[in-house]
């Protein structure tokens, strides 16, 4: 296997790379049609569907913590959160506030995962 990887830190973060990178084409499907305010409410409930439909996110936050650092996790998170901005910011009043209201609506919508 060590062929092939570096090691078992690069098969695992691989993993939580491919989630993640697999949860933002979903989105951008399901948003495809979608703008400002629509598309962030459907974001939101798809993202709780993708997740309720395989690998809870719940599992994988620890995942992403710890391999963020990595570059494939970090590529896929932050294709995450431009996907997210860029819904944000069209309905965001104040522009200065977009990194801030990004961050606070997935912290709801992740908030909410496990109910």
């Amino acid at each position: 296997m060590y062929r092939y990887v570096k090691d078992i830190a690069a098969v695992k973060s691989g993993i939580v790379a491919l989630y993640v990178q697999q949860l933002v084409t979903y989105l951008k499907q399901q948003l495809s049609s979608l703008t400002s305010k629509s598309a962030l409410r459907q974001l939101a409930v798809a993202f709780i569907d993708f997740t309720q439909s395989g690998m809870p996110f719940t599992d994988m936050v620890w995942g992403i913590s710890y391999y963020s650092d990595e570059v494939p996790v970090a590529d896929a998170m932050a294709q995450l959160r431009r996907l997210t901005q860029g819904l944000v910011a069209e309905v965001s009043g104040d522009e200065k506030l977009v990194k801030a209201n990004t961050a606070l609506f997935l912290e709801f919508v992740i908030g909410h995962l496990h109910c």
